[in-house]
């Protein structure tokens, strides 16, 4: 339960943030993989969730490996299955040329889903964070 309040925290924390910088790119990639991967339905928001992600990707000009994973996982949140899949396979490709090993990783796992027509949702609480934690650690604004 306090897991939950947290989050419902940090979505509030980030639609203000939004509402006073609209080009935030980490506040836009870390609110859509919240709307996209929370298991809460008050939360979740596939649609949401794909507007942040591609608005993000649009301020990195579709370039930046994190930001394109984000837009995969909103995409298959919002079963856009074909979608998912091309921009999973761009986001590694980016990846593996940044030398981004792990996230590329990661992200192969992610595809595998997509193309099972499945959308990825985190299942433990260290995959909760350990994403979110990769893209802080690699994120380029």
């Amino acid at each position: 339960m306090a897991e939950l309040g947290q989050i419902l925290s940090a979505v509030e924390q980030y639609y203000n943030v939004l509402y006073l910088d609209q080009k935030n790119l980490h506040v836009l990639k870390n609110l859509a993989w919240i709307l996209a991967t929370s298991d809460d339905p008050d939360i979740h928001n596939p649609p949401q969730a794909v507007e942040f992600a591609e608005r993000a990707c649009g301020l990195t000009d579709y370039k930046q490996a994190e930001a394109l994973d984000t837009l995969a996982v909103a995409y298959s949140a919002a079963a856009r299955f074909p979608e998912a899949v091309e921009t999973a396979e761009k986001a590694i490709e980016l990846a593996v040329s940044a030398g981004q090993n792990e996230l590329a990783e990661k992200i192969q796992k992610r595809l595998e889903l997509y193309k099972a027509q499945k959308p990825y949702r985190p299942t433990t609480p260290e995959e909760k964070t350990e994403d979110r934690k990769n893209e802080n650690a690699t994120k380029t604004e």
